[in-house]
């Protein structure tokens, strides 16, 4: 219990400089979130595969090219996916020698919902000029399309927000992790804590423990504040987040674990603030925080299978879907790490034991 206070007390008193690490991420997720909108403008790149190239599929590009910015490409259907997640492009249009017509996107994009609206309602309007042999259809439809009032989507806004809200988050839960125990660690060594428990009746283990405990609960409670700005700021859905809010307290606890592992090696502050960047940023690429799962390749997603964030990852899927059996197997596999980590932590202390002569 003496522990556990002590570390509050030392928290408290680098209150400012942790309110003004909330602060910054709190702005930093509110910018990149806002970045992440998704609005019925020219913004939308559109990739066009035209194996028609007559004049029925020529005036759906010239209409098209009006609303939107467009490329057209002889490209094979992997080539445009390439494009497609590699966020090169943000909608395929394949228009095959029938005027059929299909394309690409991602899942769960508001882009093709905004760009096969305009598609329909450039061809129901020209099909209906030409019903009445309405001369010069195509134009006659593009000057009608181009006077109709601006109109929004709702239905996939949020999620999309959501999603990347809590994806981002991982990175900040990441780095306040490694950053906020080390801060706790060091201090009570610094400060003579290891002089006084060699001669005192706790144990230290129990010291280990109660280090982890208060950096947990503090996590905790700064995962709750982060998730509940996100609740009221785009209004998440409150049938999904509980879900979210699991996900995120099963990926601190095993993070928190991690970063004890890193904090009980690190030699001083400055080569452990190099080394939280490094980790926090290697984590976040390979386990496709930063860069979407489907341009890594399988041999790194299979090696990152192995660390918190990618699990993390799997459970914003299974609460986006309201998957619950997906989110049960990550909150599992997020446990045996948990274990795994303790684990770790309790051998290589063990070693460092031989340093300590507490009374039993």
């Amino acid at each position: 219990m003496k522990t556990f206070k002590n570390y509050f007390k030392i928290i408290f008193a680098n209150k400012w400089s942790l309110i003004l690490y909330i602060v910054l991420f709190t702005i930093l997720l509110s910018i990149n979130n806002a970045s992440n909108v998704e609005t019925l403008d020219t913004n939308y790149h559109i990739t066009v595969i035209d194996k028609a190239n007559n004049n029925k599929s020529k005036n759906l590009i010239e209409f098209l090219e009006t609303k939107y910015r467009v490329r057209k490409e002889n490209i094979s259907d992997e080539n445009a996916k390439d494009k497609l997640f590699g966020n090169i492009t943000s909608y395929v249009l394949f228009i095959d020698k029938e005027n059929n017509l299909s394309y690409f996107a991602k899942e769960d994009s508001v882009a093709p919902v905004a760009i096969n609206l305009s598609i329909d309602e450039y061809l129901n309007t020209n099909a209906t000029l030409e019903k009445y042999n309405i001369e010069n259809s195509n134009k006659e439809s593009i000057n009608i399309l181009s006077e109709n009032a601006d109109f929004k989507i709702l239905d996939n806004t949020s999620r999309n927000n959501t999603e990347f809200y809590y994806t981002y988050l991982a990175y900040i839960i990441i780095l306040f992790s490694l950053s906020i125990i080390y801060l706790g660690y060091n201090s009570f060594l610094r400060d003579g804590v290891e002089n006084r428990v060699r001669v005192s009746k706790t144990k230290f283990n129990k010291f280990i423990i109660s280090i982890y405990a208060s950096s947990l609960i503090l996590m905790l409670i700064i995962c709750l504040g982060f998730s509940l700005l996100e609740l009221f700021k785009n209004k998440t859905s409150l049938e999904k987040y509980p879900l979210y809010l699991i996900n995120l307290i099963a990926f601190t606890i095993p993070m928190v674990a991690l970063a004890y592992l890193v904090s009980s090696k690190s030699k001083d502050s400055s080569s452990n603030g190099a080394l939280n960047n490094i980790i926090s940023l290697s984590l976040c690429f390979i386990t496709g925080i930063f860069v979407p799962q489907e341009l890594l390749p399988q041999y790194l997603l299979k090696l990152s299978s192995i660390f918190p964030p990618y699990w993390y990852l799997e459970g914003i899927k299974a609460s986006n879907k309201m998957d619950f059996s997906l989110l049960i197997k990550v909150i599992l596999v997020q446990g045996v790490m948990t274990i795994v980590l303790v684990l770790i932590n309790a051998i290589l202390n063990r070693q460092k034991k031989g340093d300590f002569s507490y009374s039993r």
